[in-house]
C-alpha cells in the first residue's frame, strides 16, 4: 500500500513538473519519499529538483556578472553549473 501511494505521489510530481510547477512537484516527492523512504526514484528527483534550484540561482548571478562586465566572474559561475550539469542549455548559452 506505501509503495502504491508513493508511485501514485511520484506521477502527480511528475506532472507538476512538467508543467513547470516545481514547488508542487517538491512537495508531491517529499510526500512520495515520508510514503516509502526507500524510494530512490522520489529521492533523486528531489535531489535533482534541489540541482536545479541551485543552476537556476547560479545562472543568475552569472547574468547579472555579465551585465556589469564582469565577465571572468561570470565565466566562473557558468563553469560551475557546467560541472555539476554539463548538458545545460542555458549554461551552454551563457557560455558562448
Amino acid at each position: 500500500a506505501r509503495e502504491r501511494l508513493a508511485t501514485d505521489l511520484l506521477a502527480q510530481a511528475e506532472q507538476q513538473r512538467a508543467d513547470g510547477r516545481l514547488d508542487a512537484a517538491r512537495t508531491l516527492y517529499q510526500q512520495a519519499l515520508e510514503a516509502d523512504p526507500a524510494n530512490t526514484r522520489a529521492a533523486a528527483r528531489l535531489g535533482q529538483l534541489q540541482q536545479d534550484a541551485r543552476d537556476e540561482a547560479t545562472l543568475t548571478e552569472a547574468e547579472r556578472l555579465l551585465k556589469a562586465g564582469q565577465l571572468d566572474q561570470a565565466r566562473i559561475r557558468v563553469s560551475q553549473v557546467l560541472m555539476a550539469n554539463p548538458s545545460s542549455q542555458a549554461a551552454r548559452a551563457l557560455s558562448e
